[in-house]
C-alpha cells in the first residue's frame, strides 16, 4: 500500500473497524514507513485523549434554544387554506384539460365535414318467400293451456 491510501485507512484502524486483510496491511506499511507511524501515533493519542476526557453534560435550556434556531417552521404557503402545490396541481389539470380540448376543435375544423347519405326505401307490401308471418292465437285459447 502507498502513504496515501493508508491515510485513508488510520481513523477505521485506530477505531479498530477495518477488515482483517486490509487492517494487516496497514500495520505492516506503518512498521516500515516513519511517516505515516507519526500520523498513526497522532491519531491514537486523540482518540485517547477523547476517551479520557469527561462526559460533558449541557444545560437542560441548551436543547431547547438549539431546538428552536435550527427547526423553524415552515410558513404554510396557502390559498384560501388549501397547500399552494394542490392549487397549482388542479389549475395545471384545467389548463390540460383546455389545451386538449383546443387542440380537438381545431383538428375537427381542419377536416371536411362529413356528410352521410341516408337512403329510405318504400315500404313493401307484397308479400315474399323469404317473410315470415305471425298469427296471433285468441286469448280464449291461452285458458286450456
Amino acid at each position: 500500500m502507498k502513504c496515501a491510501e493508508v491515510r485513508k485507512y488510520l481513523n477505521d484502524f485506530v477505531l479498530e473497524e477495518l477488515d482483517q486483510e486490509t487492517e494487516i496491511q496497514v500495520n505492516e506499511h506503518c512498521a516500515q514507513c516513519a511517516r505515516c507511524q507519526q500520523v498513526l501515533t497522532e491519531r491514537y493519542a486523540v482518540v485517547n485523549m477523547l476517551k479520557r476526557s469527561e462526559r460533558f453534560e449541557p444545560p437542560a435550556h441548551l436543547h431547547r434554544r438549539v431546538k428552536q434556531h435550527v427547526f423553524v417552521p415552515k410558513k404554510t404557503l396557502a390559498f384560501r387554506g388549501i397547500p399552494r402545490s394542490l392549487v397549482f396541481a388542479v389549475a395545471m389539470f384545467f389548463v390540460g384539460v383546455v389545451v386538449t380540448r383546443a387542440i380537438d376543435v381545431y383538428v375537427m375544423s381542419m377536416q371536411p365535414a362529413v356528410q352521410n347519405e341516408i337512403q329510405t326505401q318504400p315500404l313493401r307490401l307484397e308479400h315474399h318467400a323469404d317473410t315470415v308471418e305471425f298469427y296471433t292465437v285468441p286469448a280464449e285459447n291461452l285458458a286450456r293451456i
